[in-house]
């Protein structure tokens, strides 16, 4: 996996922050975040995201790093705040119309990647990143989203684009599919 990287002027909403220390393993990573001084975070502050960046970093080393990732995305999809008329869309067309707003309001100061969303048959779409995330961290963040957003019980499959090359494998987007019946 290639380190994360960002512009040391962007930052991360608190409330998306918070995702990342709920979902790992915080006596493990106790050390990681006291030398980041992230053991308090605040969800109405801001935070410069190379820091967290730095946290994930240091979880590759880790050999759980994949799972934690996939857990980290799929709570900052469940915790992040959407407007009410946002909450109600079909995930269709959330991902369609919103996710990449969604994903732009968490951060400010800089670029912090995309998400960009196509329609590639009935019920499938394909999900192209370009963020400093680990592409496990994104691959959870679509599948959290898609549980969020799907009747309870609906069979969903996110996939990496076999035929691509990942960001973690030196390429500069991730693609992912999501399908569900």
């Amino acid at each position: 996996m290639r380190a994360c990287q960002c512009d040391p002027q962007i930052e991360i909403n608190g409330q998306q922050a918070l995702a990342f220390v709920s979902h790992m393993n915080v006596a493990t990573m106790r050390p990681a975040l006291e030398r980041h001084h992230l053991t308090s975070v605040d969800p109405m502050q801001w935070y410069p995201l190379q820091t967290w960046l730095d946290v994930l970093n240091e979880m590759a080393k880790r050999q759980s790093a994949s799972l934690d990732y996939v857990a980290m995305g799929t709570a900052m999809a469940q915790m992040v705040w959407l407007p009410g008329t946002t909450a109600r869309l079909s995930l269709e067309t959330f991902f369609l119309t919103a996710l990449s707003q969604v994903y732009r309001t968490q951060y400010r100061n800089g670029d912090a990647g995309s998400l960009e969303v196509v329609r590639s048959g009935t019920r499938r779409l394909r999900v192209k990143t370009r963020t400093p995330y680990p592409d496990d961290l994104i691959y959870g963040l679509v599948y959290g989203f898609a549980l969020r957003f799907l009747p309870a019980g609906t069979p969903i499959t996110v996939e990496y684009e076999a035929s691509l090359l990942r960001r973690d494998q030196g390429g500069n987007s991730t693609t992912l599919i999501v399908a569900w019946d």
